[in-house]
């Protein structure tokens, strides 16, 4: 069928998790808006974090307005500030299937991806991306 039979707009607060923990993160902004059509989501994700906690592991922005589907969708990086890593270095990000989440990543050598973890962040780290997904 061709009808379009979902189209809203709204708001969500995103949030921060290492190993899928939050303990003690706290921020100046955690804010995200998003535009669903039929089964695709567009949310677009400002985060600043003012303390990073004392949760350690791989980093996950957590709270997408919808649960995915079973395939993975997309995360477009738009900027990151106060990163650890000496250099400038593309983040990848996926949506994870069938989950409210986004794993980053960050590309450690040509060729070579490792997940962002809790020592990659600063307490006066910001991020802001742009995801695309389907439910």
């Amino acid at each position: 069928s061709q009808l379009l039979n979902w189209y809203e707009e709204g708001t969500f607060t995103p949030t921060v998790a290492f190993g899928n923990d939050s303990t003690g993160i706290t921020y100046s902004t955690n804010a995200g808006t998003y535009t669903r059509i039929g089964r695709q989501v567009v949310a677009i994700i400002a985060i600043t974090i003012t303390n990073k906690g004392s949760a350690t592991g791989n980093m996950t922005v957590e709270g997408l307005p919808f649960t995915s589907g079973a395939s993975l969708g997309g995360v477009s990086f738009a900027d990151w500030y106060d990163f650890s890593f000496a250099g400038v270095y593309p983040v990848y990000g996926k949506v994870n299937p069938s989950a409210t989440n986004i794993s980053l990543y960050i590309e450690a050598a040509a060729g070579y991806v490792q997940p962002i973890t809790n020592s990659n962040v600063l307490n006066t780290t910001v991020l802001r991306l742009v995801a695309t997904y389907f439910v």
